[in-house]
């Protein structure tokens, strides 16, 4: 895990710690190899494949109580379970709140979804 990104976590309580590293597991094993950033500018975890902030689709935010699951086209994405929080004109999120949260079938396909529409 990269030093920043677990400083970043390292300053929250331990129940949005919990969640941030459940959710940082699950998007590093639904998209093997993909890079993980910490935006110092808006405060959160980046992951994409290149190094621009265009090519980061997707981002976790460590909130007081939950964690939020962004996704930075979240408009375009299928979302059949209604999952997607939000009213950006491109942006969405899932809001994790529970550990349980995390281990929502939803969050996979979204994950993968952003992932494959970036590329």
């Amino acid at each position: 895990m990269d030093e920043q990104v677990r400083e970043y976590i390292g300053r929250h309580n331990a129940k949005v710690q919990e969640l941030a590293l459940r959710l940082h597991e699950l998007v590093l094993s639904t998209v093997p190899g993909i890079n993980e950033r910490f935006h110092t500018g808006y405060q959160m975890i980046m992951y994409g494949e290149g190094e621009r902030l265009s090519d980061q689709p997707m981002y976790i935010a460590l909130m007081k109580d939950s964690v939020n699951l962004g996704f930075i086209r979240g408009t375009q994405l299928p979302d059949p379970q209604h999952k997607l929080r939000g009213t950006g004109k491109t942006g969405r999120h899932v809001k994790i709140s529970k550990p349980e949260d995390v281990d929502d079938a939803a969050l996979p396909e979204l994950i993968r979804a952003a992932t494959t529409d970036s590329k």
